[in-house]
């Protein structure tokens, strides 16, 4: 991810924030593979658990379209790499996804 995008999610993270807006946001491509949450946190993690599902289903579908291809490249791709890193995450419920998302943001888990 080049630069100028960085900076805009910053910016757009600070606004969202300013106005109380929660903003759930996915990043995908060959090289990237991340989730940014500003704002209020039950609508953020509302949206990356929807987000999520989204993709359990794509990853279980037959679909053989470019942009379900592209996804279940980038769902086996950070599977091998958290396998490969021995990240395991226990989520039993949606404040233990919320505790994991914002240690990941933090950085803890590179």
């Amino acid at each position: 991810m080049n630069k100028k995008i960085e900076n805009l999610i910053e910016e757009l993270k600070k606004e969202c924030n300013k106005e109380n807006i929660g903003l759930s946001l996915s990043l995908v491509n060959e090289e990237t593979f991340g989730m940014i949450a500003a704002g209020p946190a039950n609508l953020a993690v509302m949206g990356a658990l929807l987000q999520g599902k989204e993709y359990i289903e794509i990853a279980a579908g037959n679909c053989h379209c470019e942009e379900c291809k592209k996804i279940r490249e980038v769902i086996n791709a950070v599977d091998d790499e958290v396998s490969s890193t021995q990240h395991t995450f226990v989520i039993n419920n949606k404040e233990d996804f919320a505790d994991v998302m914002t240690r990941i943001f933090k950085g803890e888990f590179q």
